[in-house]
């Protein structure tokens, strides 16, 4: 292994100048073994060892001997390597084409796809042609592909197939007409399913008014139909309205309004002048009139949805 050629201070053990005497010539060393000391270190330790490693490098087993980053050795990365004596160079263009050059010869690998003039397409592994018959010219080192390849149908074929509706599974005028003719509800569809008024909800449901004293009712007309509720009345209040709001009915809360609304009603005095009053209903169900003068009759017409107003 490559780590037995380290050095280490036991390698240069009595080689080194530090083991020289400090007098060599009091010590009897002569000029030439003072130099020979001297160079001993060099020759006799580190040229050893790294002629040594040299040896070791450039044998055989040399790229076995030398590590990499992932955990291999450079024998191993080779091994996985592709030899070609042919590429010299493979690179990509900046339109994102992987080129090689072969013998001095550049030419392109694989494909680029082209969707319009400027968007193209990312490369995949796999490229699939739907509606076309794809035949590998080797000859002419090419993939021919026929857009106008022959498709059949219901034993019909031609690059251009005119379907009738039984080719395609699809129902004929006559049954798609009489479907769309037939009004008996064919598909079972409920009221519920599209907020349609049940028929025990479009049937009208009357109510009564609760009045006050000293108030009576010449006509009215009370009536809910599902949410919707509406009175048509006309009262006789003896003269009650003048210039104050007078509660001259009320409604059961069941058919109140949820919030306060208005309606401009007409009043006749005693003279029989028409006066316009205004009637409001509010969410208890209280009916009050305000009239600027005195009024015997007040009319009104008033409909709301209950849980909207």
């Amino acid at each position: 292994m490559l780590s037995e050629y380290k050095l280490d201070s036991a390698d240069f053990l009595g080689k080194n100048v530090s083991s020289l005497p400090d007098r060599p010539s009091e010590a009897g060393m002569t000029a030439a073994e003072l130099k020979a000391a001297f160079d001993r270190g060099g020759e006799e330790v580190i040229a050893s060892h790294f002629n040594d490693l040299i040896d070791t490098l450039s044998g055989n087993e040399g790229a076995s001997e030398i590590g990499t980053g992932d955990g291999r050795t450079v024998e191993e990365r080779l091994d996985s390597c592709v030899e070609s004596e042919n590429i010299s160079k493979l690179y990509g263009t900046l339109g994102g084409v992987l080129l090689l050059e072969e013998n001095g010869q550049q030419s392109s690998v694989g494909y680029r796809i082209q969707q319009g003039d400027t968007v193209y397409l990312p490369n995949r592994k796999v490229l699939a042609f739907l509606n076309a018959t794809v035949t590998d010219d080797s000859q002419n080192d090419r993939l021919f592909i026929d857009t106008n390849a022959v498709m059949s149908v219901n034993q019909k074929s031609g690059s251009h197939i005119m379907l009738s509706s039984e080719d395609v599974g699809a129902v004929s005028n006559q049954v798609f007409s009489a479907h769309t003719a037939d009004k008996k509800n064919p598909h079972g569809v409920t009221a519920q399913q599209i907020g349609a008024l049940t028929r025990q909800e479009l049937t009208p449901l009357g109510f009564d008014l609760t009045l006050m004293e000293g108030v009576s009712v010449a006509s009215k007309i009370c009536r809910q139909w599902g949410p919707l509720v509406s009175i048509n009345a006309m009262f006789f209040i003896n003269d009650l309205a003048s210039g104050t709001e007078v509660k001259i009915a009320e409604i059961a809360r069941q058919f109140a309004p949820q919030d306060w609304i208005t309606c401009c009603g007409m009043g006749r005095t005693a003279s029989g002048e028409l006066m316009p009053v205004c009637v409001n209903i509010d969410g208890n169900g209280n009916i009050l009139v305000n009239s600027p003068v005195k009024v015997q009759y007040v009319s009104m017409s008033l409909s709301w949805m209950q849980g909207v107003f």
